[in-house]
């Protein structure tokens, strides 16, 4: 090679590819929490003032029927964030993580009692969102 070399190193800026969607918007969302053993459905409108409709079922009792306002949607990179409050006056703050091409992926979050805020819930589990 001689007695000096140049070498020329050139910097590349890969896209960060978003997987959540754009929107909570239309979607429905299935959550399977850790413990306790429970199936949290919620279904969102596409109405701007958000809400929409779902079901909890607790271990292997019938579904109950939920009502669910107040949506909220904050999206990141391979991540987002839905809060709700349903008519039980709880809200919910699901941190979900979006693993590429995967149909099921893992969440954290929280939930408490709008009136009763001093009392916070963690919760985990896995969440579909078809």
């Amino acid at each position: 090679m001689g007695a000096a070399t140049f070498f020329h190193a050139a910097r590349i800026r890969y896209p960060v590819p978003v997987t959540s969607p754009e929107t909570q918007r239309g979607h429905t969302f299935t959550f399977w929490w850790d413990s306790p053993d429970l199936v949290y459905q919620v279904s969102l409108t596409n109405q701007p003032l958000g809400g929409g409709s779902g079901w909890v079922q607790d271990g292997t009792n019938a579904p109950y029927p939920r009502v669910v306002y107040a949506d909220i949607w904050q999206r990141e990179a391979y991540m987002a964030r839905l809060s709700f409050i349903d008519d039980l006056g709880r809200q919910y703050t699901y941190h979900l993580g979006f693993n590429p091409g995967e149909a099921t992926n893992r969440f954290t979050g929280t939930w408490w009692v709008v009136t009763n805020s001093a009392q916070r819930y963690s919760l985990s589990g896995l969440f579909t969102m078809p």
